[in-house]
């Protein structure tokens, strides 16, 4: 069990830094909750409310879905000039994107990549 705890730690701590997650502690963690669940069961009615965690709510994680991309998007907007022209050409808001009208931003190919790829590289904040 306390190896389970450092693996969480170290999880968490890769999230947080944005570092590469190690395929190996992810394992070992998958293990650990497939012999969890083994040893102790399912878990039972009263707890599912409890697993559902802070954004149970369809609409709170809606909400907290949306607040994210939008951050995302006003950064990419103003570092990337490729978003920054997707978004303009598709008439969308940064500050006003949700699921919804994230859908009439056209995706990114392969050959934008290829064809367009010093537009990726973030570049100075534009004000």
């Amino acid at each position: 069990m306390f190896e389970t705890g450092v693996r969480q730690i170290r999880l968490a701590f890769g999230m947080l830094s944005g570092r590469r997650l190690s395929t190996r502690n992810l394992s070992l963690l998958v293990a650990d909750a497939v012999a969890t669940l083994a040893e102790f069961g399912e878990p039972g009615t009263d707890a599912h409310q409890l697993l559902g965690g802070p954004q149970a709510d369809p609409e709170d994680r809606k909400d907290f879905a949306e607040r994210g991309l939008r951050r995302t998007a006003r950064r990419l907007a103003q570092r990337s000039p490729f978003y920054a022209r997707r978004l303009a050409a598709a008439s969308v808001e940064a500050r006003q994107l949700d699921v919804d009208t994230l859908r009439a931003i056209p995706v990114k190919t392969k050959r934008d990549l290829i064809e367009r790829r010093g537009n990726f590289v973030e570049g100075k904040r534009r004000k």
